[in-house]
């Protein structure tokens, strides 16, 4: 088993395949929706858009991707922040990595995002280098979280 833990810890080349990862992106801006779209799969990636909370949280319920992004403020229905509780409230969800994309810079912003649940927050505009190597770091470490705790 440790030498199963170093191999995994010194080869963490081709350890993912980017066609069988599922991204949701849930974002009431359909530029921004179609911009993350086209970034991602663009690299291969799988990607469910949502342009409100609710269709996005039906998405992650069907889905189960890898991991989501989610825009903090959407207007009508469940925010952001509302469907990021609701599922790391679900015993078979809260696994999922969440990061808040958002243009929404006010104070207190980012430590409500970690409160709601989230592992990770991005300010809007992003890069397209920016999101993909997001991506990248944060399916790593959520593999590696996986890894040890079949340990």
């Amino acid at each position: 088993m440790l030498k199963k833990l170093l191999d995994y810890l010194f080869d963490r080349k081709g350890k993912i395949d980017n066609q069988k990862t599922v991204i949701v992106v849930v974002d009431d801006s359909e530029v921004d929706r179609r911009f993350m779209t086209r970034i991602l799969t663009g690299k291969g990636y799988t990607v469910f858009a949502a342009g409100s909370g609710d269709e996005g949280l039906r998405l992650v319920q069907d889905k189960k991707p890898s991991m989501v992004f989610l825009d903090f403020s959407i207007p009508g229905g469940l925010s952001g922040k509302e469907v990021c509780i609701r599922l790391k409230k679900d015993e078979n969800l809260k696994h999922i990595p969440i990061t808040f994309l958002t243009g929404s810079i006010v104070d207190g912003r980012v430590i409500e995002c970690y409160d709601a649940g989230a592992e990770y927050y991005l300010a809007k505009p992003v890069d397209a280098l920016s999101v993909l190597h997001h991506v990248k770091i944060l399916l790593q470490d959520a593999g590696m979280r996986f890894f040890c705790s079949e340990i």
